[in-house]
C-alpha cells in the first residue's frame, strides 16, 4: 500500500427514508475519506436524505496482557479483582 492510501474507515450514515420521515436509521459504511463516504452514501441511500455523515472512532488494537484493569461486576458495582501474583 502507497503511503499517500489512506485505510478505509467506518463511517456513521445518519439518514430518513423519504417514504418514512419519522424514522432515523443509522447505517454503517466503509470509506478512505468523508469524500468518498459521501458519494458511497448518495449511491446506496438514493431514496434517503442523509442527515449527517461522521468518521467513527477507532480503537487500536493491542494483544499486550495487562492493558486493562481486571474488574468484576459483584452487587452492581465494578470492583478491583485480584491479578495474578508474579
Amino acid at each position: 500500500m502507497k503511503e499517500t492510501e489512506k485505510m478505509p474507515g467506518p463511517y456513521s450514515v445518519i439518514h430518513v427514508r423519504n417514504n418514512a420521515p419519522e424514522e432515523i436509521h443509522i447505517d454503517r459504511i466503509c470509506a478512505p475519506d468523508l469524500d468518498t463516504a459521501r458519494r458511497i452514501a448518495n449511491r446506496l441511500f438514493k431514496d434517503s436524505t442523509i442527515l449527517h455523515i461522521r468518521r467513527e472512532a477507532t480503537a487500536e488494537v493491542t494483544d499486550t496482557p495487562g492493558d486493562y484493569p481486571s474488574a468484576r461486576f459483584i452487587r452492581g458495582e465494578f470492583l478491583a479483582a485480584a491479578g495474578p501474583k508474579g
